[in-house]
């Protein structure tokens, strides 16, 4: 990631490193240069520093909140950041920004080898209100949350429904894997 310690949250300080995901940044370039026209900026996982094990492959268990209390804003000023510096210096515009993947999922664990965070519904909608705030403050208000980008659409279903009302506004679109193929609900 780019933002690699909690020194400062200024993107041109020392904490970030613009070079860090080099590979992903060409590709989104090159894939520009092909003539996609449509990105969308997404986290497995908040930044190391950012958990509470400082382990982005997930918690001891799975079932807990990863995400530091203190670090609520701090990952949706990340991405935020990260869209806002997109723009102005890769010339990638990103349509949405979905700051979780599979949050309610239980095999987020620290023995884990993919990043993954279980972010508990209250949270997510914490972080959306959050991302939704961040991304108004750097003018990218064309610039849609996205979210919960859950397993099935079971999970997708039973996670908007939890949603607090604000997290629900925040939200302008919904993802998910879809991973029950023909099954599970659509509605």
């Amino acid at each position: 990631g780019f933002w690699q310690d909690w020194a400062s949250s200024a993107p041109s300080s020392p904490s970030w490193d613009w070079t860090a995901d080099g590979g992903q940044v060409a590709m989104l370039m090159r894939a520009q240069a092909l003539g996609a026209t449509r990105f969308e900026l997404f986290s497995n996982s908040p930044m190391w520093w950012m958990c509470a094990n400082h382990n982005p492959s997930g918690g001891p268990t799975g079932t807990e909140d990863n995400l530091q209390s203190w670090n609520h804003e701090q990952h949706a000023t990340y991405l935020a950041t990260i869209a806002e510096h997109a723009r102005k210096e890769w010339k990638i515009h990103f349509a949405t920004v979905d700051p979780f993947n599979e949050p309610s999922a239980h095999w987020w664990k620290a023995s884990g080898t993919q990043e993954g965070c279980h972010f508990s519904t209250d949270l997510q909608s914490q972080v959306a209100v959050s991302l939704r705030q961040e991304l108004d403050k750097r003018s990218l208000t064309e610039v849609r949350v996205s979210a919960s980008d859950e397993n099935t659409y079971t999970e997708a279903l039973s996670t908007w429904r939890a949603l607090s009302s604000a997290g629900k506004t925040a939200i302008e679109q919904v993802n998910v894997h879809g991973y029950e193929q023909a099954g599970g609900r659509r509605d």
